[in-house]
């Protein structure tokens, strides 16, 4: 029996039973779109009141943009693509930020065609229709259901795309999506996005320093080392800007090369192998520029 190999780009592995993904990235799938919906509820348009100095020394809210323009572009359902009507390619109306519910929606619609799914829909309003005969008095000027009032002509509506509801299609959907060939242009997609939405946010990942380790083959590993939560039972998941560590979680570190764990007094060694390399780094950058 011949094995298909992941085609998500990296170490050459084997893609799951019937899917073109590994069962890495299939649940790696999984956790960034429940990242994204995290994060998205946490964008924030307006920007702080507190006083920051920067490069353009405008420290006062006073000075500064009354939005956040970014935030604004990937809660925007739009995408600057710079295409115009009947016109040639608009370089002021490209932007490579790439919106949140755009991005979501364009994958759902394509599963939802391809798999001849439901849309969903909605129930309007379009006005009254004629009073019954022989009824006397004022109509409500608000929503009711009084007959006297007359019955509601109502339409039913293709539902506005959310970002919520995209993002549980895609989720039920992703066995599926596993075995399409653009599946690994979808993970590029959400990686991105999520990307985006945590550097808006401020709760992107930043690698604590560089592994040292001995390979078997006498190279240093030289991957980047992040902090991460050791469970009781041994688990090591990731920490961010968002986890609320566990009580009975250790805190730690590991390679993403290599895949090393630093734990316990192992882990305050590393820690401090690698404030002193920071340090080092830092003086010799300083001499250069002296």
């Amino acid at each position: 029996m011949t094995t298909q190999p992941c085609v998500i780009p990296g170490k050459e592995h084997e893609a799951a039973p019937g899917m073109l993904v590994c069962r890495k990235h299939f649940d790696e799938l999984g956790q960034l779109l429940r990242d994204i919906e995290d994060e998205a509820i946490h964008l924030e348009v307006r920007p702080s009141m507190a006083i920051s100095y920067d490069a353009s020394h405008s420290g006062l809210a006073s000075q500064q943009s009354p939005i956040r323009l970014t935030a604004k572009a990937i809660r925007d359902p739009r995408r600057g693509t710079g295409v115009t009507r009947g016109r040639d390619l608009d370089e002021l109306g490209w932007d490579d930020t790439p919106s949140a519910i755009e991005t979501l929606h364009s994958r759902a619609r394509q599963v939802r065609e391809e798999r001849d799914l439901a849309v969903p829909t909605t129930t309007v309003l379009l006005g009254r229709a004629p009073r019954p005969p022989g009824t006397i008095g004022p109509v409500c000027d608000r929503l009711c259901l009084h007959d006297s009032c007359g019955p509601w002509i109502t339409d039913t509506i293709r539902a506005p795309a959310t970002l919520t509801g995209e993002r549980d299609l895609l989720t039920r959907q992703l066995p599926w999506i596993a075995e399409q060939p653009w599946v690994d242009e979808f993970y590029d997609e959400i990686r991105t996005l999520l990307a985006a939405l945590r550097w808006v946010n401020g709760s992107q990942r930043i690698p604590v320093g560089m592994c040292e380790t001995l390979l078997p083959d006498g190279s240093l590993c030289e991957g980047q080392v992040w902090h991460v939560l050791i469970k009781p039972d041994g688990k090591v998941i990731r920490e961010d800007a968002r986890s609320i560590p566990d009580p009975e979680d250790e805190p730690g570190f590991r390679c993403a090369a290599c895949r090393r764990v630093w734990t316990g007094t192992e882990a305050v060694r590393k820690r401090d192998d690698m404030w002193r390399d920071e340090q080092n780094r830092r003086t010799q950058r300083a001499g250069s520029t002296a």
